[in-house]
């Protein structure tokens, strides 16, 4: 499953779409999950943690994931983006 991730900052949005991302990703079926960052101008690096946490949580529940499109100048974030991904 292909999860297109947009621009996020700490604000109520950039949580909402953290909850509806959480949504996807526990009513997925599949096994393999892309997050395809090429549509996200900006993601706050305070959203990274509640990220991180959606992530372990789906693995802890047999999920893989993928971090695709991660543009470079998205940093010190895509550090621990792709850190996180590859666990």
């Amino acid at each position: 499953m292909d999860i297109a991730v947009v621009e996020t900052h700490t604000d109520s949005s950039g949580f909402q779409q953290l909850a509806t991302l959480h949504s996807a990703v526990s009513e997925c079926q599949e096994r393999d999950i892309v997050l395809d960052f090429s549509r996200c101008q900006f993601f706050d690096a305070n959203m990274v943690a509640p990220l991180a946490v959606l992530i372990e949580l789906a693995k802890a529940r047999s999920k893989n994931f993928t971090i695709q499109n991660l543009r470079k100048n998205v940093s010190p974030s895509s550090t621990v983006l792709t850190t996180w991904a590859e666990f």
